[in-house]
Parts: structure tokens; C-alpha cells; sequence
């Protein structure tokens, strides 16, 4: 009986085969590098396009938004110097809620002077990395929530109330 179950079972993967033949399988061995304003106009187009691993490559430039980053993506600026993600005073200006997200050479700018808007928000995420950014102009620079292992170095914040607030909700079961 054992012998009978086997071979029927043989035949039965033999002939699956078969008709996956016909299907192309794609593997991304690579990340994709996107360009901004070259591929998409906007940073968070540019995030919604992306897939995880993806790096979003920033030219220089003043671009006027509020950007979510709801993937794992690492999004570089060409130099914090001449890139600049500016918040139009309409809240975070860069918020982040995905984890092992990198976000280096930056200036991030102007999400307004009240509670809680912050330059960059870092929520539920965790192996986060701020480098190399300048955060000027914010109620708070850097406001990290219920997240952990983050690394944010070489960075300057200047012109905010707070420069980084650190918060956690206590979660009773």
C-alpha cells in the first residue's frame, strides 16, 4: 500500500511540473535604484513605487511634502546641504513606520511649531537609521514611539522645541 501512495505521489509532482512550465518566476535578485524628480516627481511617489530593499536616490532640490515610509527603503539625499524635504508647516514631515529604514543627507524642515508635529517620527519601527540629516524648523526634531534599536548619528537639529522626544504607550493585557 505504502509503495502504491508513493509512486502515485511521484507521478503527482512529475505532472505539476508540467504545467508550471508555462510560467515565467521572477526573482529580484537586486534592489532597484529610483530616482527623483528623473523617475518619479515627488519623494513619496517615489515610496509608493518602491518595493521592499528598493533605494530612492534624491537629487537636489526643495520638495515641498509629507513623506510616509511604510516600507523598508533606504532613501538618500544627494547632500543635506542642497535636499531638502520641506513640511509646508502642515505637520511630521518625513514619518516612519517601517522598519530597517535608512534616511541619510537630508535637510528636513518646517512641519510647523505645534504638538506633535515632528521633522521625522519614527512609529513601530525598529533598525532605523538617521544619518546625516539637518532638522531645522520643528515642533520636535526626532520623535521616536514604541520603536527600538535605531541609530541616528551625524545629525544636527536646530530652530525646534524639542530636539529628540522619546515616548512609549504601556500596553495592558
Amino acid at each position: 500500500m505504502s509503495k502504491t501512495v508513493l509512486t502515485s505521489f511521484t507521478i503527482l509532482c512529475l505532472l505539476s511540473t508540467v504545467f508550471l512550465m508555462g510560467y515565467d518566476i521572477s526573482v529580484k535578485a537586486s534592489p532597484d535604484i529610483i530616482y527623483v524628480p528623473d523617475d518619479y516627481p515627488t519623494i513619496q511617489e517615489a515610496v509608493n513605487a518602491a518595493t521592499s530593499g528598493d533605494i530612492i536616490y534624491v537629487r537636489a532640490g526643495i520638495y515641498y511634502e509629507n513623506v510616509v515610509i511604510n516600507k523598508n527603503v533606504l532613501i538618500v539625499g544627494e547632500s543635506h546641504e542642497t535636499t531638502i524635504i520641506d513640511g509646508n508647516a502642515s505637520g511630521t514631515v518625513v514619518f516612519i513606520n517601517a522598519s530597517g529604514v535608512l534616511l541619510s543627507n537630508f535637510t528636513i524642515r518646517n512641519s510647523g511649531f505645534e504638538w506633535p508635529s515632528c521633522g521625522i517620527k519614527i512609529e513601530h519601527a525598529d533598525n532605523c537609521n538617521l544619518t546625516n540629516n539637518l532638522i531645522t524648523s520643528n515642533f520636535c526634531g526626532i520623535c521616536l514611539s514604541n520603536s527600538s534599536n535605531n541609530l541616528i548619528s551625524m545629525n544636527n537639529m536646530v530652530k525646534s522645541y524639542h530636539g529628540i522626544w522619546l515616548s512609549f504607550q504601556l500596553i495592558i493585557v
